[in-house]
């Protein structure tokens, strides 16, 4: 019987590990988009594991099967990755 001792970061680097597998385990199909392609509607456990901070109104789902926000700088709008708290992006497998 192997024992996993998880303490402080580990324990939430571990939960975050499996919500990120069940997470991907779900997103089988290509969820809605609207005419300029971002998602209809947010899969609840992309909206949990986004880190603070990011403003995921428009999401797309691209090529790299990763999730991008829209993010509205000062100089430009550019697309950047939705990334997790601890700086993982969050893709589909």
């Amino acid at each position: 019987m192997m024992i996993l001792n998880f303490t402080g970061s580990n324990l939430r680097f571990a939960a975050g590990a499996v919500a990120m597998a069940a997470f991907l385990t779900g997103c089988v199909t290509s969820p809605p988009v609207d005419d300029e392609g971002y998602l209809v509607e947010l899969p609840e456990a992309l909206v949990e594991l986004a880190a603070d901070g990011q403003d995921i109104a428009r999401v797309r789902l691209m090529e790299d099967n990763c999730y991008w926000y829209l993010y509205n700088g000062v100089v430009e709008t550019t697309l950047l990755p939705i990334l997790t708290e601890e700086g993982r992006m969050i893709c589909n497998q």
